[in-house]
């Protein structure tokens, strides 16, 4: 089986656009990863079979070996993501007049945070739930 990330225009696991959106929201979802990568390969299983395909291919368990290889980068991606999501609407960076070779990340560095407390909150819990889940 191949997946296709269409945003990327990438082959690759799921797991890489499940860690970025599961990382980066509230930190009393992480709790409840086991749960909900399960709804997504039920999910996930129903719609590979209205393909005509087996749910075999990849299975709950690759989902599981996934997510303790490849939930690395939803972590790492976090702090610019956070950054992001919490800042307010009239700080952030327009991404519409960015300049050919002009690099996003020194436009991020200006960046002013809002909320400070949330930001290192929401960060300190997804590492550590990384470390405690996936880092053997």
């Amino acid at each position: 089986m191949c997946i296709l990330d269409w945003q990327a225009s990438v082959v690759r696991s799921p797991v890489y656009d499940l860690a970025y959106f599961l990382y980066s929201t509230c930190s009393t979802i992480l709790d409840r990863v086991d749960e909900l990568l399960r709804e997504y390969h039920d999910s996930f299983s129903d719609f590979i079979r209205q393909l005509g395909s087996s749910p075999e291919l990849f299975t709950f368990e690759d989902l599981q070996r996934h997510w303790k290889k490849y939930s690395v980068v939803g972590v790492t991606f976090l702090p610019f993501l956070l950054k992001l999501i919490l800042i307010d609407e009239n700080d952030a960076p327009d991404f519409g007049n960015l300049k050919e070779g002009e690099d996003v990340g020194e436009l991020m560095n200006v960046v002013p945070m809002s909320d400070k407390k949330q930001y290192f909150e929401r960060a300190k819990a997804a590492f550590a739930h990384h470390a405690e889940t996936c880092m053997d």
